[in-house]
């Protein structure tokens, strides 16, 4: 990814992370320090971005793609919760309980791009911005 299309990206995470629900009261500077802090991560169809049972201490929103929230049964079959598109905030429950991701999240499209900001931020913007 150049440079400008990891400028682009972050714009566009400050502008959907603004909408999101959570985050819509959250002022200006705030949101783009999260943005700012986090990594981009572009993922391959069928990439797993976190398992069942990982500890998941991050924000992520989807910048480009899908990821499917499923979790895998004991006769192998996935169980689909949920599509998770562009603009759509994963991972929140996770900042305040940091217990173990409940379901899979894995990609796809084949290049799915997700924006992910440490947990710490998340917590100190919380801390700051009630």
């Amino acid at each position: 990814m150049t440079q400008d299309e990891q400028l682009d990206a972050k714009r566009l995470a400050v502008t959907w992370l603004r909408q999101a629900r959570g985050f819509s009261d959250c002022p200006d500077q705030a949101v783009e320090a999260l943005v700012a802090a986090g990594q981009m991560r572009k993922l391959s169809r069928g990439e797993v971005l976190v398992s069942r049972g990982q500890v998941f201490d991050r924000l992520g929103l989807v910048l480009h793609g899908v990821l499917e929230v499923s979790v895998s049964q004991l006769n192998g079959r996935r169980f689909l919760i949920a599509h998770m598109h562009e603009g759509d905030v994963v991972g929140v429950l996770s900042l305040f309980g940091q217990s173990p991701q409940a379901s899979d999240l894995l990609a796809r499209e084949v290049q799915t791009q997700v924006l992910l900001v440490p947990g710490s931020e998340c917590r100190q913007l919380l801390a700051l911005h009630p």
